[in-house]
């Protein structure tokens, strides 16, 4: 992972995937999980062109994966690729789905995590609030 490598958009976290949704008012709306972090935040904007609004923290990746550390302390997983589904909710409570990963970017190490956790590598469902 290099945070450097990252696309920026103004107003937005760098990341490497993305969705945008047009919620009930008209406004757009992305939700991210920016570089280092286990929170998910929502941000909207009038236009896709923005600019854009951080409106916060709205969900947190559970502890199982934001609270696991390496055996020199730093996170063992990140969290990232959180994207809306508004068509499995609504375009204003869109379930959320987002992925983990090891953080040592090692193919060993995430093939020894899928082994030991067949759940590994799938996205997880979250509901918005």
């Amino acid at each position: 992972f290099d945070e450097t490598r990252l696309y920026r958009v103004p107003g937005l976290p760098g990341i490497s995937e993305a969705t945008f949704h047009q919620a009930s008012d008209g406004t757009w709306r992305t939700y991210r999980i920016p570089p280092g972090t286990f929170e998910i935040r929502r941000y909207s904007a009038d236009s896709l062109l923005g600019p854009w609004t951080d409106e916060g923290v709205v969900a947190r990746v559970p502890g199982t994966w934001s609270e696991a550390r390496r055996s020199d302390g730093s996170p063992r997983y990140a969290a990232y690729a959180v994207k809306a589904h508004a068509e499995l909710g609504s375009a204003d409570r869109p379930i959320l789905t987002y992925n983990v990963n090891v953080t040592d970017g090692s193919f060993t190490s995430a093939v020894r995590e899928a082994v030991r956790d067949p759940d590994f590598y799938v996205p997880r469902p979250l509901q918005a609030p």
